[in-house]
């Protein structure tokens, strides 16, 4: 059980999150190959850039204060209510309660020993904690919130490590056996209103999908190359995250190659369930049609590494770009993102996408392990049902024994 002296708090979205802080483990912006270099052998990476290293009781203090002559170091929360890990970075979401002029912002800035990062609106902005702050993430979000009157809200820029969900493709190509776009498997197991029926959808537009529809899939990386996406201009562009860095396909520096890593599947297949060509190869997506444009996030085996401000980072690229946006992962049980964030989605659903008439929002909700598996509630607020958002479209999905809802 933990004592007092280990329990504290925070704000997530306006509301108080109570933590409690592990008093064995730390985190440190660098990656277990270069804290070995310090003698620290049992680190796990959490994110791109940063690990959580796990040392006994007597040895964590002395052992951080090594580890801040490498790189910052903060020591490691979980939620104390769910017992989930609560990765905070040195950077803070900070919304005014009205526009600062630049001199103001600046002025507040270094009150506060921050470095601006990121300016996002007039009222939203991205600031880095440095050794002026003098005191940790943790403390300066509850000062923020609770003393400051220029702040509306003040928030963590969180790291959170997403599970990638694991599906089998039929390994026969032949369409017959792809029962989800159509009725006409023969299997006793096979129930036909657990299909999406797409093969009727195609019937009735006469075409697979339209070329003007661009589908983006924000995931492991997707190989580009991949006899499946082969014909001309299958992708609208595509784009992967190193570091706090979204390289992108029109970069100097971009290297297609870098948006499949051997052994991370998931997008490709995510990709090809979504926009397969029909071309008579391995399979069909639901919209062969369509173009696509695939986002990496960086990942080791099943975990994504995302943070609110690689989310804003990715949202911003594809504001303009895309009609639907995947996001075929998720946190287990929940996930939560920062009010900026959930407001960026929000304004994208109304007004964003090529044709500045919103954007389609698709995401994988957390399941529950119990046998009944059946959807918790989700704080993705453009996927809660009956969330009253303009823009909504809630979704489900089956096996071949299930029926669409």
């Amino acid at each position: 059980m933990m004592s007092e002296s280990s329990l504290t708090y925070t704000y997530r979205n306006g509301e108080k999150v109570l933590l409690e802080k592990q008093p064995d483990e730390f985190v440190v912006r660098a990656l277990p190959e270069t804290l070995k270099s310090l003698g620290i052998e049992d680190a796990e990476q959490v994110s791109s850039a940063s690990s959580r290293v796990t040392t006994r009781t007597a040895d964590l203090e002395p052992l951080m204060s090594r580890s801040r002559l490498l790189a910052p170091t903060h020591h490691a929360y979980y939620e104390s209510e769910s017992g989930e890990e609560f990765l905070i970075t040195d950077r803070l979401f900070v919304t005014f309660h009205d526009p600062l002029l630049a001199e103001e912002v600046g002025a507040f800035a270094g009150k506060y020993g921050l470095l601006l990062r990121e300016t996002y609106s007039e009222r939203d902005y991205l600031f880095q904690l440095t050794n002026h702050t003098g005191m940790n993430p943790v403390k300066l979000v509850v000062k923020l919130m609770e003393e400051e009157p220029l702040v509306a809200l003040a928030e963590h820029d969180l790291n959170q490590r997403m599970n990638t969900y694991q599906f089998s493709l039929p390994a026969d190509p032949a369409y017959a056996r792809q029962w989800h776009l159509h009725t006409r498997f023969g299997h006793a197991a096979f129930d036909p209103s657990a299909s999406s029926r797409c093969e009727e959808a195609w019937q009735q537009l006469l075409h697979f999908g339209s070329a003007d529809v661009a589908i983006g899939v924000t995931d492991d990386g997707c190989k580009l190359n991949h006899p499946d996406f082969d014909s001309p201009g299958k992708f609208a562009a595509w784009g992967y995250m190193r570091g706090e860095r979204l390289i992108t396909n029109i970069d100097i520096d971009a290297n297609p190659a870098e948006m499949y890593l051997p052994g991370a599947n998931h997008g490709t297949s995510c990709a090809g369930v979504i926009a397969a060509e029909l071309d008579g190869a391995l399979t069909v997506g639901a919209a062969p049609g369509c173009r696509l444009l695939p986002v990496q996030w960086e990942s080791s085996g099943p975990l994504l590494f995302i943070s609110d401000s690689k989310m804003m980072t990715v949202l911003n690229f594809i504001q303009d770009k895309v009609d639907i946006l995947s996001n075929s992962w998720g946190g287990s049980p929940t996930s939560s993102w920062s009010t900026p964030v959930i407001n960026r989605i929000r304004q994208l659903a109304v007004n964003g996408g090529r044709r500045s008439c919103g954007i389609l929002f698709c995401g994988r909700p957390a399941m529950k392990t119990a046998q009944s598996s059946m959807m918790q509630r989700l704080t993705f607020p453009l996927m809660m049902a009956g969330s009253g958002n303009p823009g909504v479209l809630d979704l489900g999905r089956s096996t071949q024994v299930t029926p669409v809802p």
